[in-house]
């Protein structure tokens, strides 16, 4: 099965064939989502959009892990992350 990505540039596509706007303003528009979508998650460390699902940020902490191709322990540093849980919704969606 041939795997492709979904690219700001479809997304965009997509904004001027179905809703007529220009290319330069879907990109435009494209760019503002995620720009917010970004901002949002690193100030309120939770974003939820309805119908999609939920952006959580999570601190993990330092701990020791270990290489799987060398087996060399190493300290991995204490760091955030992006987690993400669909929506129930989308999750039904998926399973039909």
């Amino acid at each position: 099965m041939y795997k492709k990505n979904l690219t700001k540039k479809d997304l965009a596509n997509t904004i001027n064939t179905k809703l007529g706007y220009s290319r330069e303003e879907a990109k435009d528009f494209i760019k503002i989502f995620f720009t917010s979508i970004i901002k949002n998650v690193v100030k309120e460390k939770k974003l939820k959009i309805t119908k999609l699902g939920s952006f959580l940020a999570i601190k993990k902490n330092q701990r020791m892990g270990r290489n799987p191709r060398t087996k060399k322990e190493a300290i991995i540093t204490e760091r955030n992350v992006i987690s993400f849980k669909s929506s129930k919704l989308l999750r039904d969606k998926m399973n039909k």
